[in-house]
């Protein structure tokens, strides 16, 4: 379940990103990174003093896009892909996929 299901689509949610990351099989030392890289980007925010993550309004705004371009009839649209494919790609790669 990604962390926009998870908050059910809302920008209002706390989640602890250790107890995301032993649902993914990641330790601490590999979710770090990719915490750090999401905050930068500004599509997650750390939402309390001791870590507690949610997903920012940007955040929210780029996995509706993503979605909609996935569902939508154009020749160019994107595939979607599997949420474990993303935290596949992220791990190997801490950056966006910008295809």
């Amino acid at each position: 379940m990604s962390l926009y299901d998870k908050a059910c689509g809302s920008e209002h949610g706390w989640f602890s990103p250790w107890e995301i990351s032993k649902k993914l099989g990641l330790s601490e030392q590999e979710v770090r990174p990719l915490v750090d890289h999401l905050i930068k980007d500004g599509l997650i925010s750390l939402r309390t003093f001791d870590g507690l993550i949610g997903i920012s309004h940007k955040g929210v705004m780029e996995i509706e896009r993503a979605r909609s371009c996935a569902g939508s009839d154009d020749k160019d649209r994107q595939p979607r892909e599997k949420d474990e494919d993303t935290h596949q790609r992220m791990r190997s790669s801490h950056t966006p996929d910008r295809s």
